[in-house]
C-alpha cells in the first residue's frame, strides 16, 4: 500500500468513525461489521476503535462537564 493510499485510508476512516459517533450519540446503535463492510481494509482498525469511541461516550454521558 503506497502512502497516499494509506492516507486517503485514514481520512475515510475518520469520516466513518465520526458518522459511527453521531449516530450512536442519537441513540442508534451501529454494527460494527456495517463499517467493516465498507472499508475492509482497516477492519482491524476499526473492530479495536470503535468500541473504545462507545466507551468515551458512555463516560461522558456519566460524567458531563459542568
Amino acid at each position: 500500500m503506497s502512502m497516499i493510499s494509506g492516507s486517503r485510508d485514514y481520512g475515510r476512516f475518520d469520516e466513518l468513525a465520526e458518522e459511527f459517533a453521531r449516530r450512536y450519540r442519537r441513540g442508534e446503535r451501529p454494527s460494527l461489521q456495517e463499517y467493516i463492510d465498507r472499508l475492509p481494509e482497516m477492519a482491524d482498525e476499526i473492530r479495536e476503535l470503535f468500541p473504545a469511541f462507545i466507551e468515551v461516550e458512555q463516560m461522558q454521558d456519566a460524567h458531563p462537564e459542568p
